[in-house]
């Protein structure tokens, strides 16, 4: 699924947002189907 989220103004939430998907993202695996 997708989702969006628009703060403006800021900072503080948006990097705990960007630190959160960072992590999600240096843990992330290629996709290897099984077929």
């Amino acid at each position: 699924s997708e989702n969006a989220v628009v703060m403006w103004d800021v900072p503080a939430v948006a990097s705990v947002y960007l630190e959160h998907w960072q992590s999600r993202w240096v843990q992330g695996q290629p996709y290897q189907p099984t077929y």
